[in-house]
């Protein structure tokens, strides 16, 4: 996105993916506060989008 207002797609995509990344790992963490504190190293597994989604045309 830039300061004029104007949103470049690919850059809108990148920043929306990884939003949706730190969404996922709070997702998956909420019950395991020890994934919270051990320093994430399931980074990878937690923060993968789901896959059982339907995109938008």
């Amino acid at each position: 996105m830039t300061e004029h207002g104007a949103v470049d797609e690919v850059d809108y995509k990148i920043n929306l993916g990884h939003v949706m990344a730190h969404i996922s790992y709070a997702w998956n963490t909420r019950d395991d506060p020890d994934e919270l504190e051990g320093g994430g190293e399931r980074w990878a597994e937690l923060s993968r989008l789901p896959n059982d989604i339907q995109s938008l045309p």
